[in-house]
């Protein structure tokens, strides 16, 4: 299940790149024009480094919590399954975020800030799965590391799931500058390392860096 797993992540996050075209430049372009031409490609490069980086460290997060497991279960399976589904779907949302949005369809933004809350609800789920409802599947001992993985789960849920809720207020407060919903995407890093400072007591003394 493990390497079903990373090989799903591999696959999606690869794909990240594939939407990502050199601009069309004439052999007469004048340098003051390149920075027009380049400026969607930077914007699609951007918005393509921020999913990569949100995505290996889900890869990370999600080995982590993995490394505890000594078995699994149908239930298990399932819920894996509904997590690496958001997974998949982030190639088709940043396209979106990149092609697609203006101050008239502000939607592929609040969809990809929707992607994020969803994944981070997939974990969450997972995480109460194997250490509060079915103990068993994990390895015995390590408390301190399982209450710091199920924290981080819940609020990073909270976080992420508060991302689409507050950049749809904006357009509905502001439909005249629909836009303003772009800039909800700066919350992510603000919003984890928050919550990273938040967890600061609780992560144990011997824990990796994830």
């Amino acid at each position: 299940m493990i390497l079903f797993t990373d090989a799903v992540f591999a696959i999606a996050i690869t794909l990240l790149i594939i939407d990502i075209k050199w601009p069309a430049l004439p052999d007469n372009i004048k340098s003051d024009q390149l920075i027009h031409r380049f400026k969607p490609t930077i914007i699609a490069f951007l918005a393509f480094t921020t999913s990569f980086l949100y995505i290996g460290r889900s890869w990370a997060v999600h080995l982590r919590l993995f490394r505890l497991l000594r078995k699994y279960d149908q239930g298990l399976i399932n819920r894996n399954l509904f997590f690496l589904f958001f997974i998949v779907v982030f190639p088709f949302t940043n396209a979106g975020l990149t092609e697609y949005n203006s101050e008239i369809f502000i939607w592929p933004v609040i969809i990809y800030l929707a992607n994020l809350g969803f994944l981070g609800v997939a974990h969450y789920l997972i995480c109460r799965y194997i250490i509060v409802e079915n103990p068993s599947l994990s390895v015995e001992g390590q408390k301190e590391e399982k209450i710091f993985i199920y924290t981080r789960s819940r609020y990073l849920m909270l976080m992420t799931g508060a991302l689409p809720i507050i950049a749809t207020a904006l357009c509905l407060l502001f439909p005249e500058h629909r836009v303003y919903a772009l800039y909800t995407i700066v919350l992510l890093p603000v919003g984890m390392r928050i919550v990273k400072r938040r967890l600061k007591h609780l992560r144990p003394a011997a824990s990796h860096h994830t």
